[in-house]
C-alpha cells in the first residue's frame, strides 16, 4: 500500500511504533480528495468502520457531501486503535493538510473522538449523527420488546426526531425519571451533542 501511495504521489503520513517498527497509523488523501475538501469542506462527517477490512483494523473516513448530495471522501486513516491519542494524531494530519477548519463536524458516539473535539477544536460545532443515535437506541433498548414494553421502546426511538430543544429536553427528563436508566451519562452525552 505504501508503494502505491508513494508512486501515485498521494499525500500520506505514517506513525510507526517505536519498538516494533510497525505502522500504528496511516493517514492519506488523494489529490481528488483534497480538491473535494477545498470545495465542500464546511461540513465534515467522520465515521469509522471497525475491523471489517483486509487488515482487520479501524478505518476512519473523513467525508462530506457535494452540491448534488453525493457522499465524497476527504481523507482516510487506518489506525491500530481509536483512542484520544490516535484521534489527536489524525486531526493534526487532517488540519495540517487542509489548513482551514470545517464549520461543523458530525460523528457517531465515539467518546474519544468527542473528547478531542471538545479539548482541541472548540471553535468547530460538533453534532452527533441521528442515524447512529437511532441504531444505538435500537441496539441497547430492544430488550424492552421482549419484556412487553413495546410502547416504551417506540417512545425511545422517537427521541432523535424531536426538533425543538425544549420538547427534546422535556422528553429526556421524563425518560430519566420514569425509566430510571442506568446509562444516564451516555444519554446526557447524546443530549448535549444532538441538541446543543
Amino acid at each position: 500500500m505504501l508503494k502505491i501511495l508513494k508512486s501515485k504521489d498521494i499525500y500520506h503520513q505514517i506513525d510507526l511504533d517505536s519498538k516494533s517498527g510497525k505502522i500504528k497509523r496511516l493517514f492519506f488523501a488523494t489529490p481528488r480528495m483534497i480538491e473535494y475538501y477545498n470545495l465542500y469542506g464546511d461540513i465534515n462527517l467522520i465515521d469509522s468502520t471497525y475491523r471489517i477490512n483486509h487488515y482487520n483494523i479501524p478505518l476512519i473516513i473523513y467525508a462530506g457531501v457535494d452540491y448534488a448530495g453525493r457522499n465524497i471522501i476527504f481523507a482516510v486513516a487506518l489506525v491500530n486503535d481509536e483512542t484520544e491519542e490516535t484521534h489527536e494524531w489524525c486531526f493534526y494530519q487532517y488540519f495540517n493538510l487542509f489548513k482551514t477548519l470545517p464549520k461543523l463536524i458530525i460523528t457517531d458516539q465515539d467518546l474519544a473522538l468527542s473528547a478531542v473535539l471538545d479539548k482541541k477544536y472548540k471553535e468547530i460545532t460538533h453534532f452527533l449523527c441521528q442515524w447512529h443515535i437511532e441504531q444505538n437506541l435500537k441496539k441497547h433498548f430492544s430488550f424492552l420488546i421482549h419484556m412487553n414494553f413495546t410502547e416504551v421502546y417506540k417512545k425511545i426511538l422517537t427521541l432523535p426526531f424531536i426538533r425543538e430543544k425544549e420538547a427534546f429536553e422535556e422528553n429526556i427528563l421524563r425518560f430519566f425519571k420514569v425509566y430510571r436508566t442506568r446509562n444516564i451519562v451516555g444519554l446526557r452525552h447524546i443530549c448535549r451533542r444532538y441538541m446543543p
